[in-house]
């Protein structure tokens, strides 16, 4: 896929959904709620962020005949967070 945005004129969106915990890490994001994630029917996955370095994930808003709305995937959707590890504790050998 190019990085033109008229390569995204014209594509669908065939699911909305969580991203995942992978796509979480991915992008350095692992203490944040829930993030949507709109997918193209041709694979591609777009996600709001809160500044254009992607330091976090932002909210997706958008604009009808009614007026503004957000665009945030249903509780349902969560992707669970995983507990962090649990340290061991070495023991002392003498």
């Amino acid at each position: 896929m190019s990085n033109s945005p008229d390569s995204l004129v014209g594509l669908r969106i065939a699911a909305l959904r969580a991203m995942t915990e992978a796509e979480m890490l991915a992008e350095g994001w692992v203490s944040y709620g829930p993030v949507t994630v709109l997918v193209l029917e041709d694979g591609t996955k777009l996600y709001a962020a809160k500044d254009a370095e992607g330091n976090g994930p932002g909210a997706l808003f958008g604009l009808d005949q009614e007026g503004a709305f957000r665009v945030q995937v249903p509780p349902s959707f969560m992707v669970p967070k995983t507990p962090p590890k649990r340290r061991t504790k070495k023991s002392a050998t003498a």
